[in-house]
């Protein structure tokens, strides 16, 4: 079973919970005159109301210099208002409705007037008669008062045409959760922000979220450069805390199947059945479970399309079937006498070398660095240079690993793909798998030749050499 909570797990039942709690917790706020949560509810159930009868609420207290009273949420289109409040009393309705009938300025805009109890209500309040309205319309008892209880119903009812209703439902009531009463902004704001979704724009800086947290992150489009990523949240006792990723440790502990991902991650707490702490490196969060789901989805979207980033450019370096460590690119394990010919061949083959030798395309710049400088029409051309490098294994004295990158100069400009597969294709051979065959097909052979060859000239010159001083010592001491 799944720590976490997704979209399948959310039904009308969780729905009737979640609101027997709001309901609970604004009556707790109200006994402390901790009244901004009644505000954040007017913004809230407006976006319920819209999604279950299609119409276009707008809630009064974000507009500027707008002052209706007796209504908190309004649709100038269809002339429709809601008055929200959690006094589930008919003294409360016979007040709404006077103010009503006072201010022309309202009854002019509006013909049909609701009431939403943000709390389940008598059900006798129904039974009362209809009020006339003095913008000629009447106010219904049965039709015109919605309780929790009601509210549920209609849910119940929307899903019948909407199988995700539930879902949509849920992420507006997490909103509440999320928001805090004492430090209120427009949390439907917030939520619109955090659903921003550029993951189909091949920019460089990538961003998703689910409206409870957003993932931002820089993905590689060029080489040199390395995945970083930023986790943030809506909740506000997190609001403005980042977690940021560098590649490694994405790599290594969020791009992974959601049983390991929850293992390594969620950690269940006792006697809470809607949230969890999350782990990140050495930081603890609690978070509800339903967030914490969507931080898993994001780190699978983003490592989605890292992987095809990757893919491109390992493609267009030739580096497909090759491990990746660092900036470099293992090619193989190759003997350390061997490295030490080609050394010795680079060195005596010096891209600087005036003689016409198609071998003169090496730089030593280290005994355990070479650079492979491509000669294009007689002229060399250092942009395009790749890097060959050894270091040792542990364990094995007489074995490297040998590795591939490019030169430091794309590194550093961090080249776009389209620029950097323009300058390999069009001026340079030397990509990882060209080079591979390469030394397994031409350049360990040549220096393994010269090898022997400068080796056994060196030899007759020193034979001879011990011939020409022998000879001389013998004339010198008869």
């Amino acid at each position: 079973m799944y720590k976490s909570l997704d979209d399948s797990a959310i039904d009308l039942q969780r729905l009737e919970k979640c609101l027997a709690e709001i309901a609970q917790k604004i009556t707790e706020s109200n006994k402390h005159n901790l009244t901004d949560i009644n505000i954040i509810c007017e913004e809230v159930f407006g976006q319920i109301l819209n999604r279950l009868f299609e119409i276009n609420l707008i809630a009064i207290s974000l507009e500027i210099n707008r002052n209706f009273p007796a209504v908190d949420l309004i649709d100038y289109d269809n002339k429709i208002a809601y008055q929200v409040t959690t006094q589930g009393t008919k003294e409360k309705i016979n007040h709404t409705i006077e103010v009503f009938n006072r201010h022309i300025e309202i009854f002019d805009k509006v013909d049909e007037l609701n009431i939403l109890f943000l709390k389940k209500v008598d059900d006798k309040l129904y039974e009362n008669e209809d009020v006339d309205l003095h913008n000629g319309k009447k106010f219904s008892y049965e039709n015109n008062i919605l309780d929790f209880s009601k509210l549920i119903k209609e849910i119940e009812k929307k899903s019948q045409t909407d199988e995700n209703i539930f879902v949509k439902i849920y992420r507006d009531i997490s909103m509440l959760y999320d928001s805090g009463r004492l430090n209120y902004s427009s949390i439907v704001q917030k939520t619109n922000h955090f659903n921003l979704d550029s993951s189909q724009n091949y920019a460089i800086h990538w961003r998703k979220g689910f409206g409870d947290v957003l993932l931002s992150a820089f993905i590689p489009t060029g080489y040199g450069a390395l995945l970083s990523a930023e986790l943030e949240f809506r909740n506000h006792n997190i609001s403005g805390f980042c977690i940021t990723f560098d590649e490694a440790t994405l790599l290594r502990s969020y791009f992974s199947e959601r049983e390991v991902f929850e293992k390594e991650h969620f950690i269940l707490i006792e006697n809470e059945e809607d949230a969890l702490v999350m782990r990140f490196q050495n930081e603890y969060i609690v978070l509800k479970r339903y967030t914490a789901y969507h931080v898993y989805q994001l780190f699978c979207e983003l490592k989605k399309e890292y992987l095809v980033k990757i893919n491109q450019l390992n493609k267009i370096l030739g580096t497909d079937s090759l491990e990746r460590v660092g900036d470099k690119y293992l090619l193989k394990v190759i003997d350390q006498d061997c490295w030490e010919k080609i050394i010795y061949f680079a060195r005596k083959h010096n891209w600087m070398n005036e003689t016409n030798d198609k071998w003169n395309i090496f730089h030593v710049m280290t005994k355990y660095k070479i650079c492979i400088i491509p000669s294009i029409s007689g002229k060399t051309d250092r942009k395009i240079a790749a890097i060959i490098t050894v270091e040792s294994i542990d364990g094995f004295s007489q074995k490297l690993n040998l590795y591939w990158e490019l030169d430091s100069k794309y590194k550093n400009s961090e080249f776009l793909m389209p620029e950097l597969s323009k300058g390999l294709e069009e001026k340079s051979i030397w990509k990882a798998d060209y080079v591979l065959r390469w030394m397994d097909n031409e350049l360990i052979n040549a220096a393994n030749e010269f090898y022997e060859r400068d080796n056994l000239k060196n030899k007759k010159l020193f034979n001879q050499l011990i011939k020409i001083v022998g000879a001389r010592l013998k004339e010198y001491f008869k």
